[in-house]
């Protein structure tokens, strides 16, 4: 069709009607003649591919929200383990503080 024609020249890309009659029947028309030759009503994929595009724009942002909220919540969860860590390190050195006074108590007694 286009090896004669003025488009001839340009490469030109296309998709085979049986392949998207597979998943997309209803962009498939097929010739009343004999020959029963398929084509693709371009128009409708074009429709068909946006609405796709624009649902797999709107599960992006949810998964993208999810995400932001997730992140939100480690870094939450890896500050709550660091004051944690903090508070335990804070609990070890008044024991040892303490054990220290009356370590020196006990030296100032004669004891030890």
């Amino acid at each position: 069709m286009f090896r004669r024609d003025v488009e001839a020249k340009h490469q030109r890309f296309g998709f085979i009607a049986d392949e998207i009659a597979v998943t997309l029947p209803e962009v498939v028309q097929e010739s009343s003649d004999e020959k029963k030759i398929k084509g693709i009503a371009y128009q409708d994929l074009i429709a068909v591919m946006v609405v796709s595009v624009q649902s797999l724009n709107s599960r992006f942002d949810e998964v993208e929200g999810l995400a932001a909220a997730l992140m939100s919540r480690l870094v939450a969860l890896e500050e709550n383990v660091k004051m944690k860590k903090l508070q335990d390190w804070q609990t070890v050195m008044n024991r040892l503080e303490n054990l220290e006074a009356r370590l020196t108590k006990l030296e100032m007694k004669g004891l030890l």
